[in-house]
């Protein structure tokens, strides 16, 4: 043999090894579980990943199947099913679900495929397969957060339409999904019970409870004409469903336009206000209890009615505006919305609500909201001569 065919096979030689060498490093190196076996289903091989994605060692694998590691919730025939896939010589690509040498579920995205003799005959069998479980997990959580975002949204889209007054209302969440909310619900006798609250957290925790809360708010107002009546009910249904110290400030206010007058009945509640036909303040609604769901003695009285005068303002607002926070770490607080409303007197509620997000998002900068920002303005647009009419 010429040196220079030796040297060419010698190349080919070295070429081929390297590429060997570069396969083995790659399958030993990967991330995902590599498992080799022969044509009759018996592992010949698994690489390291292997152990970290079930916790069974090479040598517990080696000549066994892979059925061991079946969890029990794919029946025999999605088994039967793959098996005749893959000695069509066809890959099968899905997600099984496996268990752990610890018992532990996880969902892997799983290929399987055939490997062939130079005569196209099927020898072995090649899986591919990476732990999606977390993944999993976090497509879910999404889904669910993404359907009780648009639930949310849903709930506060909710319009008020009373004779002589003029009713607006929103939510500006701080995340997909929040824990403040706002409600108007017409009761039987012809009033409206305005109600606006605060769930304690965030996240989907927090709309669970707000929508409990909201449904509870709204079967009571049916039942019952005195707010304070309704938060006691509200407040023994919600005690024995929340724990970890969870909790909804609630705010109920009851416009009667028979008279046009308002009474209330505070749960924690920030201050909320009456304002004049000038601006300024003609009453401020306190608290007059613990927050909802803490205690189950907790007990809640209605304030007396308060008369309103014509051009006069209800202004309801959760902590996301008055806590509101800037670069200088000063918060927007109550009274720069109720001088907002002072300046802009002469607007409708929709606009006076929305001037006062505007202004909480000028404050801050633009920053993303801390907290949800929510606020309900009730104008009263008729002289008192006209409700009689």
């Amino acid at each position: 043999m010429a040196s220079s065919e030796y040297f060419a096979i010698q190349e080919q030689l070295d070429q081929l090894r390297g590429r060997y060498d570069r396969l083995v490093r790659a399958v030993e190196q990967t991330a995902d579980t590599v498992i080799i076996t022969n044509r009759q289903g018996v592992i010949e091989y698994v690489n390291p990943a292997f152990g970290g994605t079930t916790g069974y060692s090479e040598t517990e694998a080696l000549s066994r199947t892979p059925s061991f590691l079946k969890s029990g919730l794919h029946d025999d025939q999605f088994y039967k099913e793959l098996w005749a896939q893959i000695m069509a010589g066809k890959s099968f690509r899905g997600v099984i679900i496996n268990r752990k040498k610890s018992g532990q579920l996880y969902w892997a995205e799983q290929t399987i495929s055939s490997m062939k003799d130079e005569n196209g005959k099927i020898t072995h069998f090649v899986s591919v397969l990476r732990d999606v479980t977390e993944l999993r997990k976090q497509q879910e959580q999404e889904f669910y957060l993404q359907m009780a975002h648009e639930v949310q949204e849903r709930l506060n889209t909710v319009v008020a339409s009373l004779p002589g007054f003029d009713i607006a209302g929103n939510v500006c969440s701080a995340t997909l999904t929040g824990g403040d909310y706002f409600d108007f619900i017409m009761q039987p006798d012809g009033c409206l019970c305005i109600a606006i609250g605060d769930v304690s957290g965030h996240g989907f925790g927090a709309s669970l409870v707000m929508a409990e809360t909201r449904a509870y708010v709204r079967s009571y107002a049916m039942l019952e004409s005195d707010v304070g009546a309704i938060l006691n009910r509200v407040n023994n249904a919600l005690v024995p469903d929340l724990e970890g110290g969870q909790y909804a400030t609630l705010l109920l206010a009851r416009l009667d336009p028979r008279n046009r007058s308002v009474e209330h009945a505070s749960a924690g509640h920030i201050p909320c206000y009456i304002l004049r036909p000038s601006g300024e303040i003609e009453a401020v609604m306190e608290s007059i209890g613990p927050p909802a769901g803490l205690f189950a003695d907790s007990k809640y009285c209605s304030n007396p009615a308060i008369p309103l005068e014509y051009g006069g303002t209800l202004v309801l607002l959760t902590d996301g505006v008055t806590e509101a926070t800037n670069k200088d770490d000063a918060q927007f607080g109550a009274s720069k919305a109720l001088e907002f409303i002072k300046c802009h007197q002469q607007e409708s509620a929709a606009e006076l609500v929305r001037g006062i997000h505007e202004t909480v998002r000028a404050f801050t900068s633009g920053a993303p909201p801390s907290d949800d920002i929510t606020s309900v303005i009730c104008k009263v647009s008729l002289p008192a001569a006209d409700f009689t009419n």
